[in-house]
């Protein structure tokens, strides 16, 4: 005699089949939320870290050994601002500083960072974000970066680099 599945049986091996996948669909988009989440968070992060070397810089610009100190030199054009500066440096076989110039740029889809004479820059945030420049002076400016996620705004003045 053949033994076939009864109706009971059937229907409780549907269910807990349909109780997996609901299980591993959770799971699944979970983990989805949970990347997104973290791509977001380390966004947020990397412009952070773009703005504490940027102030850094402004701050090495103004202690320019055996030269008078130079103005931030900042050029807000359409979606694009460039910030353009002098940086002392040790060269490789030289005992004294030298003065390169370091150049930022802010175009809505990265933040860059070139020194000197490179032709490629190094892009330092990645993402979508929108900023604003306000000149609070002659050399200090208001720079506010809006991201989906988070506003961050400092200030970028020769001697001062505030968030």
């Amino acid at each position: 005699m053949i033994r076939a599945f009864t109706l009971i049986e059937l229907l409780v091996s549907l269910l807990i089949i349909s109780f997996a996948l609901v299980i591993s669909g959770n799971l699944i988009s979970h983990a989805i939320e949970h990347r997104s989440n973290f791509e977001a968070r380390s966004n947020i992060t990397s412009v952070e870290e773009a703005i504490f070397l940027l102030t850094a810089d402004v701050e090495n610009s103004q202690m320019l050994i055996g030269k008078p100190p130079v103005d931030l030199s900042l050029i807000n054009e359409k979606n694009l601002l460039r910030i353009v500066l002098f940086k002392n440096v040790y060269k490789d076989g030289q005992v004294n500083f030298d003065t390169i110039y370091v150049t930022w740029l802010f175009d809505g889809n990265h933040i860059s960072r070139t020194v000197s004479d490179e032709k490629q820059g190094l892009i330092l945030v990645s993402g979508n974000y929108t900023f604003d420049v306000l000149s609070i002076n002659d050399s200090a400016y208001r720079i506010s970066i809006k991201m989906p996620q988070k506003h961050l705004s400092f200030i970028l003045s020769p001697g001062v680099a505030l968030l």
